[in-house]
């Protein structure tokens, strides 16, 4: 059986006179900046709790600790909050059964500058009868407040007479005269506020239990009402009743700044670093404000460590400097080790089961995200439960978790700090996986490289050659991954695998690797042009009939010289630097895959000693000039590049001076080209270079 809900909810607060002079009043007050009304404030209660003469009956102080807590969640919003200052308890059956008339006497216990709330079993009224509560608006100057027991666990009376102590009226208030429902004159009639709807009288009988009113009243232009159900000052249930408006708010703080700051005001606090911990583990609690601390283990300093090993409840009494003695206290909860079994990863697509252990029975257990918003709940049932969240996507790969603990009965609230890691694991997709393969030829018998360049570190990657796994599988890394293929000696396609836990998917033909044959260098035919130059010459090998899958390439002592040229099925010719001492000729032949290379030894090339160097240059529109530094028998021919004789430039004995030759095809007979100047000044004969002739 749940608690059966209050349904006395009228209070008796009076509009009295004062206040409403006060708000038809044309005198204009200042208002205080903003930045005054968003100070937060914690002003001081003193609760007296009236018993019978003999000291039994009367409210708990817990009760009234829990009420003040809920007082300063619904103030907060308007930066205002409440703290018990002290408990003064009035042994009196005359005022245990409280009457209106007996007020005056009652608030000779009234202490300077705090509110004073009076808490006694029943209060009756002349006019109402028995009431829940009652208290006085702000003009009147009384920091009093009066509560029926009955009408203070888990309701909103207490909240409701504050708002009149703050000036706040009942949105059914009729002293300005009724409001319309179209607000047209919300800020002079009705309870002079325009956010909150107008209101024909709610009472309980008319509020459904989803808190809906179900009524029909119309107002004098036969406009039906929607009264605000939730409003803290309606006569609505008291469960529906959970909210002020933003200008009911406004109200208040101004309210307090212009009536209630004599109201001593307080700095205190209490916090704790974790509200679930598991055992062994060190609590922190933290107080503030006060001059003297006095912690229910016994300690008296301003912070403590304990390590509790059972639920428990820590509280501090919190002496402050203008004589209150503020009581907090927080119960935590202790759970075993294994509380939550670490969860596995689970697939994509799928949903993870949570297990918690060691539960209570009642207790809801909520499964919270990062930002304390609820994703999943479940009520203990004294063991093992389940969670089971709804089917994950792979938006985020490492979901973090936390698990809160309420208690319905005493509407206590943990949050364990330490939260876990649920991994979504993402299933493996085909054609999301780039490949990049270097090349698919290869040398035979060689082995291919296959890149993914982006690998995904909770995949397996491996290659296939039809059903077959060729190699290890290799496990992704969030960057390149290589895998090497099996010696390739005939034309061979391969396919990808890619799995995981959750499945297995094949990306076919991602590659058809095509051996290249080792190529035979015995056929290869070539030439030399000179094996003895003077010092400056360049030699010139022709290659005959280059193969297009070769490269050819000069090696002089050791050293390549020049570019590697390709082949391309027609005569090649390559050329040395100038030559200006003897040096060692090769010729290296690759295969363009890489698969094989010779180096042919073309021999020595030599410098030829001569005294009579013939010196000459081949100027532009090919002229041949040479200069004789004495008389002597000059030849000079022109040969093609295969050897083969074409023309005799000159012959003849020549005396000591310069001569010039003008070399064109036409004049020569012979088709335009690259062509070698061979020439013979005595006994001693030589290449001097390869000219072009247009």
């Amino acid at each position: 059986m749940g608690q059966k809900e209050v349904v006395v909810v009228y209070c008796d607060t009076e509009l009295n006179i004062e206040q409403v002079s006060y708000e038809t009043s044309e005198d204009v007050f200042d208002t205080p900046p903003d930045s005054v009304l968003q100070q937060p404030v914690i002003m001081s209660i003193t609760a007296h709790i009236v018993r019978r003469s003999n000291g039994s009956g009367g409210i708990s102080e817990e009760v009234v600790l829990k009420e003040v807590e809920r007082l300063s969640q619904a103030f907060a919003p308007a930066n205002m909050a409440f703290e018990v200052c002290t408990f003064n308890y009035i042994n009196d059956n005359k005022f245990y059964n409280l009457t209106k008339f007996d007020e005056a006497r009652l608030i000779t216990y009234d202490i300077e500058n705090t509110i004073n709330i009076y808490f006694v079993n029943q209060i009756s009224s002349a006019k109402e009868g028995r009431i829940c509560g009652y208290t006085y608006y702000p003009t009147k100057n009384l920091d009093n407040v009066f509560m029926a027991n009955a009408c203070v666990p888990q309701g909103t009376t207490l909240i409701h007479e504050l708002g009149h102590f703050f000036g706040l009226y009942h949105t059914h208030e009729v002293q300005f005269g009724p409001e319309l429902v179209s607000g047209a004159n919300c800020s002079a009639a009705g309870d002079l506020i325009c956010d909150t709807p107008a209101d024909p009288g709610l009472s309980a009988s008319l509020i459904s239990d989803a808190c809906e009113f179900t009524g029909f009243v119309t107002d004098v232009f036969n406009t039906a009402y929607t009264p605000p159900v939730r409003n803290y000052m309606s006569y609505s249930r008291q469960r529906c009743r959970d909210s002020f408006t933003q200008e009911q708010l406004y109200k208040m703080r101004l309210n307090y700044h212009y009536f209630k700051t004599h109201i001593k005001t307080l700095n205190t606090s209490f916090e704790v670093s974790d509200s679930v911990v598991l055992r062994g583990d060190t609590l922190k609690l933290y107080a503030s404000g006060g001059i003297e601390y006095w912690w229910s283990t016994g300690d008296t300093t301003q912070n403590i460590s304990v390590v509790p090993d059972s639920s428990t409840t820590y509280s501090v009494n919190i002496v402050t400097d203008n004589g209150c003695n503020v009581f907090k206290k927080y119960a935590v909860e202790v759970i075993r080790d294994n509380f939550i079994e670490t969860p596995p990863p689970v697939c994509e697509g799928e949903s993870a089961t949570i297990v918690l252990n060691h539960t209570k029975r009642g207790y809801v257990y909520l499964l919270t995200d990062l930002y304390d918003r609820t994703i999943y709940t479940s009520i203990g049932n004294g063991g093992t439960i389940f969670i089971t969240t709804n089917v994950l996507d792979i938006t985020v790969r490492q979901r973090r978790f936390a698990v809160a603990i309420f208690d319905p009965a005493t509407e206590q609230y943990w949050q364990l700090k330490e939260t876990f890691v649920l991994k979504v694991v993402p299933q493996p997709r085909a054609e999301e996986t780039q490949i990049e393969v270097l090349s698919d030829i290869v040398c035979q018998g060689d082995i291919g490289v296959i890149r993914i360049p982006s690998s995904d570190s909770d995949m397996y990657y491996q290659l296939m050659v039809g059903d077959q796994m060729i190699g290890t599988p290799k496990i992704g890394n969030r960057h390149a991954l290589t895998l090497l293929t099996a010696p390739i000696d005939t034309a061979t396609t391969y396919h990808l695998r890619i799995y995981n836990a959750c499945r297995e998917v094949i990306k076919n033909n991602i590659v058809s690797f095509i051996p290249r044959e080792v190529p035979n260098f015995d056929t290869l035919t070539y030439a030399l042009s000179a094996k003895q130059v003077l010092s400056g010459d360049r030699v010139a090998v022709q290659v005959e009939a280059s193969n297009p899958d070769l490269s050819y390439q000069l090696l002089v002592d050791d050293k390549l010289t020049g570019r590697a040229l390709s082949g391309n099925d027609k005569q090649l010719v390559l050329q040395t630097p100038a030559i200006t001492q003897p040096v060692h000729l090769c010729l290296v032949v690759n295969d363009v895959a890489g698969c094989n290379f010779a180096t042919i030894d073309l021999g020595e090339v030599t410098i030829i000693p001569s005294a009579r160097d013939l010196e000459y240059s081949l100027a532009p529109g090919n002229l041949l000039e040479y200069t004789l530094r004495e008389e002597a028998l000059v030849t000079l021919v022109l040969y093609a590049l295969d050897g083969n004789r074409r023309i005799v430039i000159h012959r003849g004995r020549q005396k000591k001076g310069s001569y010039q030759y003008v070399l064109q095809s036409e004049a020569l007979n012979v088709p335009p080209g690259n062509y070698m100047v061979r020439w013979q000044v005595g006994e001693i004969e030589g290449i001097k270079r390869i000219i072009s002739i247009h």
